[in-house]
């Protein structure tokens, strides 16, 4: 299942590491008829968008990195049942997919997340 959601999450970041900012640029460059921007407003309304652009893919980019990156670590600790290694990076992973990037620090878990971790740590511990 931690394998299922490993792939998923690879192909979300790929998604927003290609192919949103070029999605946002083409939303921006659509607002200029939606907004009604007229010949005095374009400078500005061009440095507002490009900042917007940015802005939101970077924290896309570092949202869904930080996540991949905690996932792969908690199934490589578990793989080789480093349990004190998995405890937290479980409790990473399952903080920031519930908080996003606020949730980095691996508090605010609910009982079900420590749970789900400990369920984890206990089917890789009885695999071979």
């Amino acid at each position: 299942m931690l394998e299922n959601k490993l792939s998923a999450l690879r192909a979300t970041f790929n998604f927003v590491r290609y192919a949103f900012l070029p999605i946002l640029i083409l939303a921006a460059i659509g607002g200029f008829k939606f907004f009604k921007v007229t010949e005095e407003q374009i400078p500005s309304y061009i440095i507002f968008s490009i900042i917007a652009c940015l802005a939101i893919y970077g924290y896309l980019y570092f949202r869904y990195f930080l996540l991949l990156k905690a996932l792969g670590n908690y199934l490589n600790a578990l793989k080789r049942k480093d349990f004190a290694q998995a405890l937290n990076f479980g409790r990473m992973y399952y903080s920031m997919s519930r908080k996003g990037i606020l949730g980095a620090d691996g508090r605010g878990l609910t009982i079900y997340d420590e749970s789900a971790i400990n369920n984890d740590i206990s089917a890789y511990s009885k695999a071979i």
